[in-house]
């Protein structure tokens, strides 16, 4: 009885153990994979975004590779679009710690800095004019 269940099991594993994946398989994966960053990207530490690097590097170099004869010019925009949204999303979480710091750190120094430019400018312009009248 063991025997059975086990060839059984066996069977029903088997065909879809060998089955290979496609290009649409993959292009889903893609598409699936760009909507769980989109979702979950705010809340991501760097673990997350590693798996989630991996995982977009093996989709793309399987496309390119394995499917490069297949894929379409609509395939070839898809993954571009696919990628420019995967790393906007990456990036966000960059970007607005550089933007934080910078705010935070050197944004008063650098109004400071143009406002003092701006009175030397004005300084310089009213001293030609009066230099002119003289």
């Amino acid at each position: 009885m063991k025997k059975i269940v086990a060839v059984a099991i066996l069977a029903a594993i088997l065909p879809t153990a060998c089955v290979q994946l496609t290009k649409e398989d993959y292009l889903q994966r893609y598409k699936e994979l760009v909507e769980r960053v989109q979702e979950n990207h705010k809340n991501w530490v760097e673990k997350d975004w590693q798996k989630a690097d991996d995982e977009f590097s093996k989709i793309n170099d399987i496309l390119k590779k394995r499917f490069d004869s297949e894929l379409t010019a609509e395939d070839k925009i898809t993954m571009s679009l696919y990628s420019v949204r995967y790393n906007f999303y990456r990036n966000t979480g960059d970007l607005t710690k550089k933007i934080t710091d910078y705010v935070e750190n050197d944004l008063k120094n650098d109004v400071e800095d143009v406002i003092r430019k701006g009175k030397d400018f004005l300084s310089n312009i009213v001293d030609s004019i009066s230099n002119d009248k003289e």
